[in-house]
């Protein structure tokens, strides 16, 4: 059954609907890097994805932290799942590409770290609380005054 169009659900699905259209297969999901855009009154493109010099300023990691508790909350309020899976997919692309042996991922805001604890929490999958180590512990390969 679909909500009533002026019901919160309603309005949030709608919201959910404009988020996934533009979620990468890959799953990446931050539409600040998607060709040239000036961003922050820099240039941006995707060759500037997720870099430590960007990840300082960027906030893709608070992006994806707040994505995740919000996904989370929706799915415990709904039980609906495509918002929390979506989530779930840039959580993955993260963990994919980033972490000891891999590229070093800065993290410029807390928020990403309780995310992905509490997607470990809702998943039970370990390595959304084995990236978050990662990322509150940080990457010496990153030297930050």
């Amino acid at each position: 059954m679909k909500p009533d169009s002026k019901t919160p659900i309603a309005h949030a699905e709608k919201t959910i609907d404009e988020i996934l259209a533009v979620q990468e297969p890959s799953g990446y999901l931050a539409t600040q890097f998607h060709g040239e855009t000036r961003y922050g009154g820099r240039m941006t493109s995707v060759k500037d994805r997720l870099t430590p010099e960007t990840l300082d300023w960027g906030h893709e990691d608070y992006a994806l932290g707040h994505m995740l508790q919000s996904a989370i909350a929706y799915y415990r309020a709904t039980g609906e799942t495509r918002y929390l899976d979506a989530a779930a997919r840039f959580a993955d692309f993260i963990a994919r590409d980033f972490g000891p042996d891999k590229k070093p991922f800065l993290a410029g805001h807390p928020v990403v770290e309780m995310g992905l604890i509490e997607l470990y929490r809702t998943t039970g999958q370990k390595r959304y609380l084995d990236l978050a180590s990662y990322i509150l512990n940080g990457d010496p390969r990153i030297d930050r005054p």
